[in-house]
């Protein structure tokens, strides 16, 4: 007798959260804008392989929009701005290249 499908794909899922675990306990255990600095723009990117200088003054421009938001009482957004200004210096390097294609791929299959 077969196994349902709905069964094999949980049994599935349950193996790979079980073999990737000690990844997310890592990733996990980092602060909330080093784990952000990994799904940044294209913008930031660009920034991040300019020289120290132009990097520098694009993280002041981040730094103060964030600036302007707080005093709007935009949190949310003042911090965005704020953890983008950071992560022009330090961030989350991917280990596969692709993985934004594969995510793409798992958003568009299940809708």
């Amino acid at each position: 007798m077969e196994a349902p499908f709905t069964e094999i794909m949980r049994q599935a899922a349950a193996l790979k959260t079980h073999h990737d675990s000690f990844l997310r306990k890592r990733y996990d255990s980092w602060p909330p804008w080093y784990q952000n600095s990994m799904f940044s723009t294209a913008e930031v990117e660009s920034a991040r392989k300019k020289d120290f200088t132009q990097r520098f003054k694009f993280a002041i421009e981040c730094k103060e929009s964030g600036n302007s938001y707080f005093k709007q009482s935009s949190y949310y957004d003042a911090i965005s701005q704020y953890e983008r200004a950071v992560s022009i210096f330090k961030w989350v390097q991917p280990l596969d290249e692709k993985w934004r294609e594969k995510v793409n791929i798992l958003v568009a299959n299940s809708m």
